[in-house]
């Protein structure tokens, strides 16, 4: 049975008209900061991510960007200028160890051409424990290792961020895919701890349900 779609050389009218209508352009709430979510993971778009980041296929890549520069012009040219510091998710433990493309890093450089667009290493994820959005034992270390995030700050990497921090009038955080967005509320938080004044947030594609709000009453409830 062949495959429902196929990309190479390139992507069929129906295909495409299918992706641009996975669109959504909404915000979600993450307490005061906007997360600016671009499509909705589903059909087409959930393909086209899963090829990028699990196979390496660089044509699914060049779709990727295509379409979100396409469809998130008017949020891009929010952010795009040189007071905006962008930084973009780190990847997970296991894209990190098998080498898969960093969709987060790779469309932050490919949209935000004006803006200062931080490539280091963020010091407090790298605490965050793999998955850790998906569990909520690990959701519990993640929070925890929050509170040791300042002892990270004598390192010449996080001295780096530190500095670009202060020049930033705003902060916007860019991940690929928001699922609990545990990982999205974690980089805020970190950000914020570091000094940053204004942080939003902007993901290629969200899962249904995934929401700032109810993910504060969610942990809430479990730190309680």
């Amino acid at each position: 049975m062949l495959p429902r779609f196929v990309l190479p050389p390139a992507v069929c009218f129906e295909c495409e008209a299918e992706v641009l209508a996975c669109a959504i352009l909404h915000t979600e709430k993450f307490g005061e900061n906007n997360v600016f979510v671009i499509f909705e993971y589903e059909n087409f778009v959930r393909e086209l991510v899963v090829r990028a980041k699990i196979k390496n296929d660089v044509v699914a890549l060049g779709f990727i960007l295509k379409y979100l520069t396409q469809c998130a012009q008017e949020t891009i040219a929010k952010f795009d200028d040189s007071s905006t510091l962008v930084v973009p998710a780190p990847p997970s433990f296991w894209g990190r160890m098998r080498g898969r493309f960093d969709l987060a890093q790779m469309a932050a450089l490919t949209l935000f051409s004006h803006a200062d667009v931080f490539t280091g290493v963020l010091p407090g994820t790298l605490l965050r424990p793999k998955r850790a959005g998906r569990n909520i034992e690990n959701a519990h270390k993640g929070i925890a290792k929050l509170e040791s995030l300042m002892n990270f700050n004598k390192t010449k990497e996080m001295a780096r961020l530190l500095e670009r921090i202060s020049r930033a009038k705003r902060v916007l955080v860019v991940d690929d895919v928001m699922t609990t967005g545990f990982t999205m509320k974690t980089l805020i938080d970190q950000l914020k701890m570091l000094g940053a004044q204004s942080v939003d947030g902007l993901v290629l594609a969200s899962s249904a349900g995934a929401n700032g709000d109810g993910l504060n009453d969610w942990l809430d409830d479990e730190l309680d």
